[in-house]
């Protein structure tokens, strides 16, 4: 269950991260 818990977060971290790199490739191009 924790273990789910921790993918779950650290997934949307990664997805969120990623979010904010594509936005900021795309304010440079």
């Amino acid at each position: 269950m924790l273990k789910v818990f921790l993918d779950m977060h650290v997934n949307n971290t990664l997805k969120a991260a990623i979010d904010k790199i594509s936005e900021m490739m795309n304010k440079l191009i």
